[in-house]
């Protein structure tokens, strides 16, 4: 049996590698938050979309930004939307979508936000602005009572500038300022440079069920799959248990069985 491995986004594209037995399936690296099947001879990843609940401990921050950061009242909607469709188009959470379709749901998001139709949006938003373009936004709203980072963009050809964390840790500082505890926010698991930045910011995960079992799943794939390469040692072996074991707690905890 030919299977071809295919991989329909550019962040995880493979080049045509051609697998020919079901052991070298099992072989095939997965990511955490994927689907993995196979049609025909040929292996699809989808992303999973398991939402992941953040929590962030309220604590002082340094805020060093390379550019201006202003109150989103002193942009043009127009100016986040379309910076908003720049910087999400070719990301996880619009796979498979058409240009027109991320369009249609950029306003449409934006603008309920702006608006406080999902939502009272909260004065620590920030808009990164260099010159007169508009580069990143970071947009809170209230959710129960609790401040919620709804969005957080930054263009394409200004990531990993600092420029997120530089929105993020300002809100953060009028936070504990105003002594609130805690900051919130969701990221999906298939998006691992939110996911990376989030944990690097310090925030801390609280995964449904779902993404829980989920992730256990990942873990003994990956515990069989280095087993099959041959390349696990002692210690690799432990920490791949150790995570098995801590989901299926975790998914006890919130269920009361491991079902």
């Amino acid at each position: 049996m030919i299977i071809k491995a295919y991989l329909q986004t550019p962040s995880i594209m493979n080049s045509g590698e051609f697998i020919s037995t079901m052991d070298d399936y099992d072989r095939y690296p997965k990511l955490p938050g994927w689907k993995y099947e196979c049609f025909g001879g040929v292996i699809r990843a989808t992303p999973s979309m398991h939402s992941i609940a953040t929590t962030l401990e309220v604590t002082p921050r340094t805020s060093a930004s390379p550019c201006d950061l202003v109150s989103p009242d002193e942009i043009p909607r127009e100016d986040l939307v379309c910076t908003f469709i720049a910087s999400f188009k070719d990301s996880v959470e619009f796979f498979n979508w058409t240009l027109v379709q991320v369009e249609e749901h950029a306003n449409k998001w934006v603008n309920a936000l702006l608006d406080g139709k999902r939502g009272r949006m909260l004065a620590i938003s920030r808009v990164a602005v260099i010159g007169n373009s508009v580069v990143g936004a970071a947009l809170f709203r209230d959710e129960d009572d609790i401040p919620f980072l709804d969005l957080l963009y930054v263009l394409p050809d200004w990531q990993r500038k600092g420029i997120a964390s530089a929105m993020v840790a300002q809100a953060v500082n009028t936070l504990y300022e105003a002594r609130i505890p805690v900051l919130t926010s969701r990221y999906d698991l298939a998006n691992t440079s939110s996911r990376d930045w989030h944990h690097r910011f310090g925030f801390k995960d609280s995964p449904g069920w779902l993404a829980s079992r989920h992730l256990r799943a990942y873990f003994r794939q990956e515990l069989h799959r280095r087993t099959l390469m041959g390349d696990l040692d002692d210690a690799e072996r432990r920490r791949l248990q150790q995570e098995i074991e801590h989901w299926s707690n975790v998914i006890i905890s919130l269920w009361g069985d491991d079902v």
